[in-house]
């Protein structure tokens, strides 16, 4: 935990800089191989790149038809596949493509839809338009309502503004403007709690009744506070928001099995993917659990994104469960194990891991027991890996 005044928290993104605020994320571009494609001249591999963007579609257009993802076109047909994750599927929202590398162009195989990254800065205001638009710093940024500040904006004060991107900027949920000397923001988590005093990391923070907050604060729960210095070496948080989650909270991947419903709560039963293996746990479902059923219904057999404590003997306290479109998409690196007795389609072993590979998956390199290798692909309901796309790695 800090007390800031010029610095803001080092996790911070500092200056969003010209290209960060809309700027799109390449990942490595890789080249992959079918399989089962031969080339007709050398007998050897059919070589296809393939590519991965993120950043703020543009343009939605036809189908089949060029769409934009800030300034990358790249070519939309009927095969392709579009996942929405209930976000509209309009200009300016968040997406990741994955395509591939034709003479044409590049051609997208799916692109998936949401919310815009969160993102925040620390720096002064540099300018103010109408008291909605801003420079802070390097950065431009949106303010949806004068009631999302803390503090008195004025040109050269320091203000922290936490917010999504966006193709004009960043657009914030809120921010703190340090109005003197003796105020300051602060970034850190509950470690104690009550009426009239938290610890933040090491820092007492004193709450009386002026003091507004903003979500509901728990033990271990991210804090952003406007506050001011006190005499005794405490401080006094003028306004507080809370933005993120408990420790102890796990990521979990799995999917439904069954519900079995009671008064409070109901139980999920839930086979989680636990590395190699496939572990059945209960997953309990409150009255503050939030279930977001965007993506498709929760029914036995959906696939599942949970956010979740556990309580002991396989039981979890459900805090946040998504339901997703389809099967994740999984990365594994390991050791080639086992490798069928002809070709390469079949049932393989990796790092202790089982893989199906067809003749759809593309291979870089030549894979052989004992050779290191990146894969990607979805898993099915055993938890075995039917695996899209494999590179040997270190040729």
């Amino acid at each position: 935990m800090q007390r800031l005044r010029i610095l803001f928290l080092a996790a911070f993104v500092l200056a969003l800089v010209a290209g960060v605020v809309v700027g799109s994320r390449w990942l490595p571009t890789t080249t992959q191989t079918t399989a089962s494609a031969l080339s007709a001249e050398e007998g050897g591999p059919t070589q296809v790149p393939s590519v991965s963007l993120e950043g703020v579609l543009h343009v939605v257009g036809e189908i089949p038809g060029f769409w934009l993802v800030d300034s990358f076109p790249f070519e939309v047909i009927p095969e392709t596949t579009i996942v929405t994750n209930g976000v509209p599927l309009e200009p300016d929202v968040w997406a990741r493509v994955e395509a591939i590398k034709l003479p044409s162009g590049f051609q997208a195989t799916s692109i998936e839809l949401s919310l815009s990254p969160v993102s925040d800065i620390f720096d002064r205001i540099l300018a103010m338009d109408g008291n909605l638009l801003w420079d802070v710093g390097n950065s431009r940024v949106i303010i949806v309502s004068p009631d999302d500040i803390s503090g008195d904006p004025e040109i050269g004060k320091l203000a922290a503004v936490h917010g999504r991107i966006s193709p004009e900027g960043l657009v914030a949920d809120h921010v703190i403007v340090l109005d003197s000397d003796t105020e300051v923001a602060i970034d850190g988590s509950i470690v104690e709690l009550n009426a009239t005093e938290w610890v933040v990391d090491d820092l007492t923070v004193e709450i009386d009744s002026n003091t507004v907050i903003h979500g509901t604060p728990a033990i271990g729960a991210r804090v952003q506070i406007r506050a001011e210095e006190l005499d005794n070496g405490n401080v006094l948080a003028l306004e507080v928001w809370v933005v993120g989650s408990l420790p102890g909270v796990q990521n979990l991947v799995g999917w439904l099995q069954r519900i079995q419903t009671e008064d409070n709560p109901s139980i999920w039963r839930v086979n989680l993917l636990d590395g190699p293996d496939l572990s059945p746990v209960f997953m309990g479902i409150y009255d503050d659990t939030v279930v977001d059923e965007s993506g498709g219904a929760a029914v036995p057999d959906a696939w599942l994104e949970m956010e979740a404590t556990h309580m002991g003997d396989g039981y979890y306290y459900g805090h946040h469960i998504k339901v997703l479109p389809r099967a994740p998409k999984r990365q594994l690196v390991g050791l080639v194990e086992s490798l069928p007795d002809y070709g390469y389609e079949g049932p393989w072993e990796v790092g202790g891991y089982p893989v199906i590979v067809n003749d759809q998956t593309a291979i870089v390199g030549v894979p052989e027991v004992g050779a290191l290798v990146w894969m990607t692909g979805v898993p099915d309901f055993a938890n075995i890996l039917h695996v899209q796309l494999i590179e040997v790695l270190g040729e």
